[in-house]
């Protein structure tokens, strides 16, 4: 157990590959002390990728439909020319996460989160309560990876970000994106909820785009939807980039 008596799993690399999607979706839920607890504690349980090879800590391929709830997942140690510390999705179909804290992990693309749409639609849900905190891209040679510290957005992907209580900071790369990095013709979705006092993005650092980087090419583009439904607005603190626009960051090859 970690401290506070919450569930701690050392070691992971969880592979999901769902062959019969249309059964239903593959649920993970956390905060169970047993398996014969009926009900849930409110604390997150800890994936760990702490010790054995460097990996991600959820790999998840194919067409798959996976939901995470009330998980703490830190400490991937991807290596730098692969992808996802925390989370590595490549397919299609759909990850959902509620009550999720993505911490402390690295990776060449996508230090939290690389999500890339392959073979079809994929839609990347953040609910309530997901925190993306102290992440990491970085380049194993200069000017190859290292973009996206808490999510690296790419292919056929949309993301919905569109919940109360989500929050991206202290997440850091050594080129795009210190927060979000979005690839063209992936789709983002981000609007604030309910009145939170405190920035949805902080402290995030970047040498561009220390909140969000955005990548299209000429004939290729994507979508980027930024709004507010709270009180106060839609906050973005702290964020910084070494090079250029501490804020958004637009490249059009």
């Amino acid at each position: 157990d970690a401290p506070g008596g919450q569930g701690y799993w050392r070691s992971q690399n969880l592979p999901i590959d769902d062959p019969h999607p249309e059964a239903g979706p593959i649920t993970i839920i956390g905060g169970y002390s047993d398996c014969n607890d009926a009900e849930p504690d409110p604390a997150r349980t800890w994936l760990s990728g702490i010790g054995g090879a460097r990996e991600s800590v959820i790999q998840i391929r194919g067409n798959s439909k996976v939901r995470l709830y009330r998980l703490e997942i830190g400490e991937g140690d991807e290596d730098l020319d692969s992808d996802g510390g925390g989370i590595d999705f490549k397919g299609s179909g759909s990850l959902e996460l509620q009550h999720v804290w993505l911490r402390n992990n690295e990776a060449g693309l996508g230090g939290g989160i690389y999500f890339r749409g392959e073979g079809g639609v994929a839609i990347l849900y953040m609910y309530d309560g997901v925190i993306l905190d102290g992440n990491r891209a970085a380049s194993p040679s200069p000017g190859t990876r290292g973009d996206g510290g808490a999510l690296h957005l790419s292919g056929t992907a949309t993301l919905s970000m569109l919940s109360e209580d989500n929050a991206v900071y202290g997440n850091a790369v050594s080129r795009r994106g210190g927060g979000f990095y979005i690839e063209a013709p992936a789709k983002a979705s981000i609007r604030a909820l309910g009145e939170g006092q405190n920035p949805l993005f902080a402290n995030n650092v970047a040498d561009r785009g220390g909140t969000i980087a955005t990548n299209g090419t000429g004939d290729v583009n994507g979508d980027l939807t930024i709004s507010s439904q709270s009180y106060p607005p839609l906050r973005l603190a702290g964020n910084r980039a070494r090079l250029r626009e501490a804020k958004l960051y637009g490249l059009l090859a």
